[in-house]
């Protein structure tokens, strides 16, 4: 191999190497991504099974808001979504 060619071969090496550390940081940041949204889902889901217990448990829509740091129109919108309002 001449130095030509040579030099063309390592650029080439050096690009392929950016683009794949490029792919693993989008890939890196799109498994946090969806990490976070797993969380998020997840809190919002354990919300909503306290909003119907608290519910079920004749418990006031203002305490349940007050509990679940939720407002009063949020506590009913779970209740109403689920066929739960009182």
């Amino acid at each position: 191999m001449d130095i030509a060619a040579k030099q063309q071969y390592d650029q080439y090496l050096k690009e392929v190497k950016i683009s794949k550390d490029m792919i693993d940081n989008a890939i890196q940041k799109g498994e946090q991504i969806g990490i976070q949204k797993g969380e998020q889902i997840g809190i919002q889901k354990v919300k909503v099974e306290v909003v119907l217990t608290l519910n079920e448990d004749g418990i006031p829509i203002s305490q349940i808001a007050k509990y679940t740091n939720l407002s009063e129109q949020e506590v009913n919108m779970i209740l109403t979504n689920h066929n739960k309002q009182k």
